[in-house]
């Protein structure tokens, strides 16, 4: 039902709108822990994979294709013997890129598992973002009031592989 005023005349009025009702067919659903890797760095990505569906799925075949130019990775293809309904598995792979510039990286994900139809396949488009690292410990942190100013000292040691500007440091009070 819609109501509105018009030059202050209250009216309603009623539609039938038809509504189509869609069965959810993402029977597997994927998920990647982040889409954000470092490069010059080994970094552990893992897949969360969730059967969607009310029965179990058998025969699950997983592969990830990339450039190898532009990502390295430990494995490329997995199995699964099956998965019962609700419930899920993990693949851990690890990911090395020798770039050095920030960029994305497109990845395609192919997967092929028995239902009780038959085979299905399908395949997913992905990103990773690839950038550069960095981790800056702080060590031997000191804080003395000296004429009614502070003084911070400490040891920054950077261990990065990108550069690092505008640094902002903050001491608990």
């Amino acid at each position: 039902m819609v109501s509105y005023t018009y030059l202050g005349t209250e009216s309603f009025h009623t539609f039938t709108l038809p509504l189509n009702i869609i069965e959810n067919n993402q029977q597997l659903l994927v998920s990647l822990n982040h889409d954000v890797i470092y490069y010059d760095y080994y970094n552990n990505i893992t897949f969360n994979i969730y059967n969607n569906a009310n029965y179990t799925i058998s025969n699950l075949l997983v592969k990830l294709y990339t450039n190898p130019d532009l990502l390295s990775i430990s494995e490329n293809q997995f199995t699964v013997d099956q998965l019962l309904p609700n419930e899920s598995t993990k693949i851990n792979i690890i990911a090395y890129s020798p770039l050095s510039t920030s960029q994305i990286v497109p990845q395609l994900l192919a997967v092929q598992f028995n239902n009780p139809k038959g085979i299905i396949s399908y395949s997913q488009n992905f990103s990773l973002v690839l950038n550069g690292f960095m981790k800056i410990n702080v060590l031997n942190p000191s804080a003395i009031y000296d004429n009614g100013s502070l003084v911070f000292e400490a040891t920054l040691l950077y261990t990065g592989n990108t550069y690092a500007n505008n640094l902002i440091l903050y001491y608990p009070r």
